[in-house]
């Protein structure tokens, strides 16, 4: 475990489990949760805050076109898909650490279309940590990253949500649809403004991703909820004009005013 700590605020990363981030506190609350998993489905998908790539979403066990290939993947649910990328309980090693920061990496190798590497950096500051994810590959092929943290469903008797400025929902196949009601496990873009994560009276949070074109919302488990920026939507992974060597996406949660 890497803790890393600027006042009053914290962060504890597991290099074992994904080199996410395991807890987070402001000011000794706890903004990190977890949840119970769907039967069949991997414990490591339910907890802190991971990594997606080199996808986000799920696919089919047959896998993903890549030009002339197909990418065959070991499915992570008993129902026969694949959820959340490949790196999310991987071991990654330290390439780099200050009082401040450290710099993770690891490989990625078959089945994936083409060998790459991948690079986190977290950092904190006082009421703000910060997280960036490279992506680089050998050859061109498709990518979509994110990250997928999971928040509190309660902090200190309130109950959280989030705040989100205008945007447009997509279904299943990438396409605009109506607003869909609560609990919602939706994707949405073209947002006007930052996802705010309120706990009314206790504590606020503003993600900001410059990088992040589609977010998931998902209040559907107990005891925590998801708020998670994407690279992309996630119907872009096959997209032949999504093929790319490199991608970062780059994301940092901060304190904000709390409302009443």
């Amino acid at each position: 475990m890497i803790e890393l700590r600027a006042s009053s605020t914290t962060l504890v990363v597991d290099e074992r489990r994904g080199a996410r981030a395991v807890s987070l506190t402001f000011g000794g609350d706890e903004v990190l949760g977890s949840s119970t998993p769907e039967p069949g489905d991997l414990a490591d998908f339910y907890d802190g805050a991971f990594l997606l790539a080199p996808f986000a979403g799920r696919l089919p066990a047959a896998g993903v076109a890549a030009g002339r290939r197909r990418i065959a993947l070991e499915p992570t649910h008993r129902d026969g898909h694949v959820d959340h990328g490949l790196m999310h309980s991987s071991v990654w090693t330290v390439a780099d650490r200050s009082d401040l920061s450290v710099t993770l990496e690891t490989r990625v190798g078959e089945p994936w279309v083409t060998p790459a590497r991948a690079r986190i950096r977290w950092s904190v500051a006082e009421d703000r940590i910060a997280a960036t994810l490279r992506w680089d590959s050998e050859l061109p092929g498709p990518v979509v990253l994110g990250w997928h943290p999971w928040f509190r469903e309660e902090l200190r008797g309130s109950r959280g949500s989030v705040i989100l400025d205008g945007g447009r929902w997509v279904d299943g196949a990438g396409r605009d649809t109506a607003p869909p009601p609560p609990p919602r496990d939706a994707v949405v873009h073209a947002l006007r403004s930052d996802p705010v994560v309120v706990w009314p009276g206790v504590l606020g949070l503003r993600l900001e991703s410059a990088q992040a074109r589609a977010w998931i919302v998902c209040e559907t488990f107990p005891g925590a909820f998801c708020v998670e920026p994407l690279s992309d939507l996630p119907t872009r992974l096959g997209d032949p004009d999504g093929a790319r060597r490199h991608a970062t996406l780059s994301w940092s949660v901060s304190r904000v005013p709390t409302p009443a």
